[in-house]
């Protein structure tokens, strides 16, 4: 699977989650994208914090596609180029 694919919604990243994580941090690491979050994995806490700070990270809406209950997700960043995403996470 791809790491980063555009969609006519948007991109899609493939990312594994680190959660409890001292803090919220993005990394491209070739075969997916980690994301780091603070919260625990305990009643769609870190899910939460996903979707918010990744929001604020892209200045894009965000969706979990797939993987809502799992480390392993397809994250929809809605109306995002190709080019956006991947200089941001440069």
């Amino acid at each position: 699977m791809q790491p980063i694919k555009q969609t006519p919604r948007g991109v899609i990243l493939h990312c594994k989650i680190k959660a409890g994580q001292p803090s919220f941090g993005v990394s491209d690491k070739g075969p997916y994208v980690e994301i780091r979050v603070k919260s625990e994995p305990l009643q769609n806490r870190a899910n939460h914090e996903l979707m918010k700070e990744l929001g604020r990270f892209f200045g894009r809406p965000i969706m979990i596609v797939r993987g809502l209950k799992e480390s392993d997700k397809l994250i929809l960043v809605q109306d995002a180029t190709l080019e956006e995403v991947k200089a941001r996470l440069a």
